[in-house]
């Protein structure tokens, strides 16, 4: 297995450029200040997943640290929050899809991810509004 490092990360976008599908290229090209940053919609509070002990989301929500920055976004209510796993991770508290269009484009988010097919709908209704692309997995 080959563990990629920040200085690798150039490669691995010039690889994504010529190998994802457009709607993900075209959010890579569109990068503020080149950095790439993620918004990940969770259908469960984030400290939820620290109190069980769920140690390795820091790397779950950012593989291989191809992201500059995570915004994780839930519906249970939470002051604003920041952790340093290596690159900030966010936690924001959302009531619906204009919450979530606020902050992804005061932060200059790249792409849209959710895990859930509720979460989901809000991802792509958030999507549609910033011209972001939506990846929506259910496992």
């Amino acid at each position: 297995m080959i563990r990629l490092t920040r200085p690798e990360i150039p490669q691995l976008r010039q690889y994504a450029l010529e190998h994802c599908p457009a709607e993900i290229v075209q959010a890579l090209r569109r990068q503020r200040e080149g950095r790439l940053v993620l918004a990940v919609l969770g259908g469960y509070p984030f400290l939820g997943y620290v109190r069980l002990g769920y140690d390795w989301k820091a790397a779950y929500y950012n593989p291989n640290l191809v992201f500059d920055e995570v915004h994780y976004f839930q519906n249970r209510w939470t002051p604003p929050l920041v952790f340093d796993f290596g690159y900030p991770f966010f936690v924001h508290h959302f009531e619906g899809p204009d919450d979530i269009v606020r902050v992804c484009r005061a932060h200059g988010v790249s792409i849209l991810r959710a895990y859930d097919p509720a979460s989901g709908e809000l991802a792509l209704e958030a999507g549609r509004a910033l011209s972001l692309p939506v990846i929506v997995s259910v496992h």
